[in-house]
């Protein structure tokens, strides 16, 4: 069963993700350091890469390795264009706190490198793949959510089959100057130099394609100008993005993309150059997690599972930093399990308040750490003790009852529930929000964890309907606890009934000795009188019960709903809750003669005739 809650147009929804307060692997000279040391699969929820809000045909870690010796050596990503919605990640290379806030490097005349090595195996048009990246207004690196971005690198096809070219440029429409012809197939070193100018429209970005001098930055292959018309990163530079999307009619080159690195200085970037220029530790901690589009109604426990993968640790991984809205499935993560093939599978449960749910969890092994942060939007809701109470709650506010409750009837055509716990009972409409042609529960279930809003009165009755609500399973409308368990009538006489209507009302109760005014006349759902013990009242029958159509008895025991407040009003849910009293069978005396009547029986003797 599927449900599509009406109140997902309120716009409530939640953001879950992996953040690295530092991107991972980066050493103590170099701003960051990637060589893709992650099991193959999809790279977003890896390390410290984000998405952006193109998310479809995610970016692949696959096992080729690229490397080139006095750069680097690992693994590398896959380009595989489909289309315009396929996704983009991009990565910090500046600190960036679990709210996403960096600061960007933005001094005049700062330089920013960031070199890759590519192997392009094919292109159909000059498109933009490495472009540098700065945070939004608001000072944050957002995830699901492109960051801006001026020109960058560019793949260029070329005339001769099997080439292409490399060029530079600060538009995301056209390279300003290219490289000579490269070949398909072959691995090439490119690194890309980004200088912050204080005037506008002025800063410059530079190309090297395969330089084999690591100690100082040789001539460049080209090069936008400072004089450019192309805007800058007016807030500096604070990471890159890998563009895989494709326009409605450019195609994105089929490539890999293998080891990364970044920092402020040309012999940062190679292992020949700086102190200690080579990636920082080995090990590393790896989150992948799932994504929360959905809200969370207060007082819903809601069990996510997370997948922890180490790579070289040799310490359990402590998790730490929660708040008492979160529990976590353990609190030490054995190294060898999170170092295996497949990690470690750690369960938050999160428990839903009044407010948004925001968490920056900490995993640490040794000196090793990840953070793990999401906010999760909340949906403030009411608690219902029991369901005679819901006839006092606030219309259009959500409340929940965690109680158990019985099913007494499900009103197919009016697409309504009755239910009654031990304080009364309750009609909750299944349509409106919900928007559920069919009940989601069915006569006998015993329900809990259940949400409810009161719409507005009808002639004086409370209107009342389910919510639905997300778990990991899917969409439900409340737990089921025991099925298939019909609820026992109350027995009440239709006087006592009609002193206490707020009792009984929403209930289902037995009366014995009821009279039609209607006897010999046909059920309907038109209201019939009806007297017992000297009281009056009004009983029907509901829609599509199979009692329509058959007679009205003089008189006979009824099992029924009480329907209204302010009247002794009875639906009969079916003609089996019709019991008509038995006629007594009439006297039926024949005889027999056990002797001869004409034959002479002994005196004094006892004679059975």
């Amino acid at each position: 069963m599927s449900i599509t809650p009406k109140l997902k147009s309120l716009g409530i929804g939640g953001v879950l993700c992996a953040a690295a307060l530092l991107p991972a692997g980066a050493s103590a000279k170099q701003l960051f350091a990637e060589d893709f040391n992650y099991a193959t699969g999809d790279l977003y929820g890896k390390g410290a890469w984000l998405q952006s809000n193109h998310k479809n045909n995610p970016i692949q870690v696959t096992a080729t390795t690229l490397s080139l010796d006095g750069y680097a050596s690992g693994k590398s990503i896959r380009l595989t264009p489909v289309d315009s919605q396929d996704q983009d990640v991009h990565v910090p290379i500046v600190p960036r706190d679990a709210e996403g806030n960096v600061t960007p490097i933005s001094g005049n005349n700062d330089e920013v490198y960031i070199a890759a090595l590519i192997k392009v195996d094919e292109v159909t048009d000059q498109v933009i793949v490495l472009q540098p990246t700065t945070n939004t207004f608001a000072g944050i690196l957002k995830d699901n959510t492109a960051p801006t971005v001026i020109g960058g690198v560019y793949v260029v096809p070329s005339e001769t089959a099997g080439k292409f070219k490399l060029g530079v440029g600060k538009t995301t429409s056209r390279t300003e100057s290219v490289s000579d012809e490269l070949s398909y197939g072959e691995t090439h070193l490119i690194v890309l130099r980004y200088t912050v100018k204080d005037d506008a429209k002025n800063d410059v970005m530079d190309l090297w394609v395969n330089p084999t001098d690591f100690t100082a930055a040789p001539a460049v292959t080209a090069s936008t100008s400072s004089n450019t018309t192309g805007a800058d990163l007016t807030r500096g530079v604070a990471g890159f993005m890998i563009s895989q999307a494709t326009g409605s009619v450019k195609k994105c080159p089929k490539m890999n993309v293998g080891p990364l690195r970044a920092a402020t200085t040309w012999a940062e970037l190679f292992s020949a150059g700086g102190d200690d220029p080579t990636p920082g530790p080995t090990s590393s901690i790896n989150v992948t997690i799932p994504q929360l589009d959905f809200a969370l109604y207060q007082f819903q426990e809601y069990p996510i599972t997370v997948n922890v993968k180490g790579e070289g640790l040799t310490e359990d991984i402590t998790v730490s930093g929660y708040s008492s809205a979160v529990t976590p499935s353990v609190t030490s993560i054995p190294a060898a399990e999170a170092c295996s093939d497949a990690g470690y599978p750690l369960t938050l449960t999160l428990k839903a308040g009044a407010e948004t749910l925001a968490e920056n969890i900490t995993l640490a092994s040794g000196e090793t750490t990840q953070s793990i942060s999401f906010s999760v939007n909340c949906v403030p809701a009411s608690t219902l003790l029991n369901l005679r109470a819901a006839r006092n709650i606030t219309e259009y506010e959500i409340y929940n009852f965690n109680g158990n409750a019985r099913v007494t009837f499900v009103d197919a055509q009016n697409k309504q529930m009755y239910l009654q716990d031990l304080g009364g009972g309750i009609t909750l409409g299944y349509n409106q929000m919900a928007g559920l042609e069919t009940a989601p529960f069915t006569e006998g279930n015993q329900i809990s964890k259940l949400y409810i809003m009161r719409l507005e009165d009808s002639l004086g009755t409370p209107q009342f309907e389910v919510l639905p609500y997300h778990t990991p399973e899917g969409d439900i409308c409340g737990k089921v606890v025991d099925a298939e368990n019909p609820q026992t009538p109350m027995e009440v006489t239709l006087s006592d009934l009609a002193a206490d209507l707020e009792s009984y009302y929403g209930r289902l109760v037995k009366i014995s000795d009821v009279e039609f005014s209607l006897a010999g006349n046909n059920f309907a759902t038109a209201l019939t009188d009806i007297t017992a013990d000297g009281t009056s009242g009004k009983l029907r029958a509901f829609p599509g019960s199979d009692l329509i159509g058959t007679e009205i008895p003089a008189k006979a025991t009824v099992t029924a709903i009480s329907t209204k407040l302010n009247a002794v009003n009875l639906a009969v849910r079916r003609l089996a809750d019709v019991e008509i009293p038995a006629v007594p069978a009439a006297l039926e005396i024949t005889n027999q003669l056990l002797v001869e009547a004409t034959e002479y029986q002994p005196v004094n003797t006892a004679t059975n005739y």
